[in-house]
């Protein structure tokens, strides 16, 4: 990025597709077919007196498909109104209908960021399903939608997806391999050399006689066959051949999908959690904190009642000269502010050996789990939540909250506790009342804190989903 010296990754393209037609663009690997969509797409940059002229909206299928954390309907869909009919020939004409005979739930199976309920090919034909559903897209990108299928599903999706009713009158431009009889079909065949040209570009019949395309297929021919990702059932499912209410009755499983994996605990913390943190923080570093907060408190009242003494001696006479309640009164304040420092010290002590020892254990799991039943089925964005904000809270606001929680209580206890040893009897019983409407109206605030924390902390973690799967997308 910024460089003035960077070289055109393509060069030479002179390159005009009429409306409706339907273009295939071959080449060896790594002459810049792909590189060619991304331009068409717009996320290249023209240089020089280089020219182009794009639609504003196409559909765009890649070689690594993007795939939601959402049901297969909506991947399909892409959360655009949903026109039943056109839907359920997308379904058809991308070969997916056998496929949800078979996924629990249907076109309802939750999928996630990464397509993990899917095999290879089927998050193929997922996007392709969905470029096929776009409406409104004149334009058809496809950048080899025939390399993660066998050749009868490949041979339905040609007849079905490119050849059918959803993509006619739009303009298609298919990366694909030499394929003899697919190249048949095609209006123009154009063909990519080394760096980034167009070496060839003409009708099939023109072009399959060229000794571009002989080297072209002759190269291909030497490498191995990987079009067999797809399962077994799939070579059946593309000859078989379904009705319209026969779609219906595939897409309307009645199931509520199948849940990929356990959702984000919503509650409040048990006193079992409760003790695993303090055994991790060790109890000598909480003692520490509650004392040294005890003896805290202890201090700032001593220092009121020495503050209140010296208020009370200008009034009245006193032997005591007003030196003497300075000295007192800076006496307390210095012993207030050293267990503080102090408790300040253990509360420090306590954040930083469990933010340490659970950022270890975390790791050291994380390394060791499983990759089909943990890193196939847990979001990105929900790891990313763990090992960033989650840590970052225990580093800087476990002792804030704890002290502070213990500051409010003793503060409070402390003070009314005094009262109520000065106070008759009758009065700390009348207080009942009000001390019970108090422990409603923060039992009222738990149960309405709760649940919004624990919305926090999922929307957090969607945000970070949706980022990653942004930036797989590209």
């Amino acid at each position: 990025w910024g460089s003035n010296n960077a070289q055109p990754v393509l060069q030479d393209i002179d390159l005009h597709v009429k409306k409706g037609e339907m273009v295939a663009i071959m080449g060896e690997v790594g002459v810049g077919k792909s590189t060619l969509l991304q331009a068409i797409l717009g996320e290249l940059k023209p240089l020089g007196d280089a020219r182009l002229e794009i639609p504003k909206k196409m559909a765009y299928h890649d070689q690594v498909p993007m795939v939601c954390e959402a049901t297969l309907k909506d991947n399909v869909l892409f959360w655009s109104p949903c026109i039943d009919e056109r839907y359920n020939k997308s379904l058809h004409a991308a070969c997916l209908l056998p496929d949800l005979e078979t996924l629990p739930g249907g076109d309802g199976v939750k999928i996630g960021s990464r397509g993990i309920a899917l095999s290879g090919g089927q998050r193929a034909r997922v996007s392709l399903a969905r470029v096929a559903y776009a409406q409104n897209t004149d334009v058809v990108l496809l950048d080899d939608p025939f390399a993660s299928v066998d050749a009868p599903t490949g041979s339905h999706i040609m007849e079905h997806l490119l050849l059918g009713p959803l993509m006619r009158g739009r303009t298609r431009l298919v990366v694909c391999q030499p394929d003899l009889h697919r190249v048949k079909a095609f209006d123009r065949v154009v063909i990519m050399g080394q760096g980034g040209r167009i070496v060839l570009q003409g009708t099939p019949d023109e072009t399959v006689h060229t000794p571009e395309y002989e080297a072209l297929l002759a190269s291909y021919s030497m490498q191995p066959d990987n079009n067999s990702s797809s399962p077994p059932h799939t070579s059946s499912g593309a000859r078989k051949s379904y009705s319209s209410e026969d779609v219906r009755k595939t897409v309307s499983t009645g199931d509520n999908g199948h849940l990929l994996r356990d959702e984000e605990h919503e509650g409040r913390a048990d006193w079992s959690t409760v003790r695993f943190f303090c055994q991790l923080g060790k109890w000598r570093n909480l003692l520490g904190i509650i004392v040294f907060w005890v003896l805290v408190n202890l201090c700032n009242l001593m220092s009121d009642m020495m503050l209140a003494s010296w208020t009370n001696s200008l009034v009245g006479k006193t032997e005591h000269p007003g030196s003497y309640f300075i000295q007192r009164y800076i006496f307390w304040f210095g012993v207030s502010a050293t267990f503080y420092a102090l408790g300040w010290w253990c509360g420090m002590s306590f954040s930083l050996t469990v933010s340490s020892t659970i950022h270890d254990q975390m790791l050291q799991r994380l390394m060791r789990a499983p990759i089909d039943r943990f890193w196939d089925r847990t979001p990105v964005g929900r790891i990313m939540n763990r090992l960033s904000v989650d840590v970052r809270e225990i580093d800087f606001g476990m002792y804030l909250k704890l002290s502070g929680t213990l500051s409010q209580v003793l503060s409070f206890f402390v003070p009314m506790g005094y009262i109520h040893a000065m106070m008759p009897f009758y009065f700390s019983l009348c207080c009942i009342p009000f001390y019970y409407l108090a422990f409603t109206i923060v039992k009222c605030y738990w149960n309405t804190v709760v649940p919004l924390r624990y919305l926090t902390q999922v929307s957090r973690s969607e945000v970070n989903t949706h980022i990653a799967e942004a930036e797989h997308g590209r």
